[in-house]
């Protein structure tokens, strides 16, 4: 990734961390509220049976990325309202992601975090990032996803114990009433024949009906 300028905004800080990420999509309105620029971190201790991403799994693999340049990419994206993390497991590389949702939220953009580690547990910690992380996040969906528990019924849930948790007073319970928020699909077809997939639901299911040259997508 190329570094940019920033836009009127400047940063104050100099961010000197890297983030392994799997994929960028920088607009989307199927990963949380609004218009976001949506980043997958590659790299999950959790490994949840049953997951859809487990390509993500892996640690240093895919593109690896300064949190500088990622910032910068961010801000010259005029049409989000913030940012979502999901992966892979964000909180893996809490270092780096401390950094990333500090700057994001400096720049006037809301976060939201997927993450497999429980919101009860991560309160407790005595990691400086950790609390650095939920600082800076205005809604986290914790919990990992369980197999026989699916639960499709609720906007940007996988299984039926993960929860919403806000954070900050910039998103509700009452926001996801009056959008209507449900879960929905995004399908991508690029130049090169490659389909992508976005969104949250049944993928092994839709999966089945998307491929490319007999090969799953």
């Amino acid at each position: 990734m190329e570094c940019i300028a920033l836009g009127t905004k400047e940063l104050k800080v100099k961010l000197v961390m890297e983030l392994w990420l799997n994929r960028i999509l920088k607009e989307t309105k199927t990963e949380g509220f609004g218009n976001r620029f949506c980043i997958w971190m590659q790299g999950c201790s959790i490994h949840c049976s049953g997951c859809a991403n487990q390509h993500m799994w892996p640690f240093n693999v895919g593109e690896k990325v300064q949190v500088e340049c990622l910032v910068s990419d961010i801000v010259n994206t005029r049409s989000i309202e913030g940012i979502t993390l999901l992966g892979g497991e964000p909180l893996d590389q809490k270092e780096a992601v401390a950094q990333l949702v500090e700057a994001v939220k400096r720049q006037g953009l809301s976060v939201i975090l997927f993450t497999g580690y429980l919101y009860d547990d991560l309160k407790k910690s005595r990691d400086i990032c950790v609390q650095r992380i939920l600082r800076n996040i205005d809604l986290m969906i914790d919990g990992p996803f369980i197999e026989n528990k699916l639960d499709f019924s609720r906007p940007w849930m996988g299984s039926e114990n993960q929860k919403y948790i806000f954070l900050s007073d910039k998103y509700s319970e009452k926001d996801l009433v009056d959008i209507k928020a449900k879960s929905q699909y995004e399908v991508r077809i690029y130049p090169d024949g490659s389909v992508k997939i976005n969104g949250m639901g049944d993928l092994k299911k839709i999966r089945k009906f998307l491929k490319v040259d007999g090969g799953m997508v």
